[in-house]
């Protein structure tokens, strides 16, 4: 199933978007890594899912290639929120509607399905519930790698099965993260 790449504007920020397939709708929301974008975290199933549902795919604004915040604070859990929102709205005005988010976007998912009686499944991965302390893996994922060789030392630490850390993965990840800004 073919995925439609285009942009959107929220708050005067372009917003990176991915859409494709029919049927029951469900937004995706990816984490906040090195490079987090939603071709990271998604490019493998969004041709799947696009078979039997209608996706779309947001990067946050500041992520992937989604436009960046003029100014503090710049990493503005309401702003996610409103362009969360916006996603649900393009897929469904009435409902239902589903999320899939990982990492960060878990709790953006959580925080509008407890006010928005449209969306009736959300599927957290990777989403933390509560306080913790930071662990040596967490803290190198949250550090600027400045080589692809860092970038692939880092992103072998946190999952399981690197065969999806090809040369074309790490590239676009550098790429997202060396935009400048």
């Amino acid at each position: 199933m073919a995925i439609r790449e285009f942009d959107i504007n929220i708050g005067g920020i372009k917003v990176r978007c991915y859409e494709g397939g029919k049927g029951y709708p469900v937004l995706m929301l990816h984490g906040s890594g090195p490079g987090g974008s939603s071709l990271g975290s998604f490019a493998k199933s969004m041709p799947a899912l696009a078979r039997s549902h209608h996706i779309l795919a947001m990067d946050l604004i500041g992520f992937g290639r989604s436009g960046r915040k003029p100014r503090e604070p710049y990493f503005d859990m309401k702003l996610w929120v409103k362009q969360a929102q916006a996603g649900l709205d393009r897929l469904s005005r009435k409902g239902p509607v589903g999320i899939i988010a990982h990492s960060l976007s878990g709790a953006i998912a959580l925080r509008l399905a407890t006010t928005n009686k449209k969306i009736d499944r959300v599927l957290a991965t990777g989403s933390g519930g509560g306080r913790f302390k930071a662990n040596r893996f967490i803290k190198s994922g949250w550090t600027y790698p400045t080589s692809e060789a860092a970038f692939r030392r880092g992103y072998e630490k946190a999952v399981a099965d690197s065969s999806a850390l090809t040369d074309a993965f790490v590239k676009d990840r550098m790429e997202v993260l060396s935009q400048g800004d």
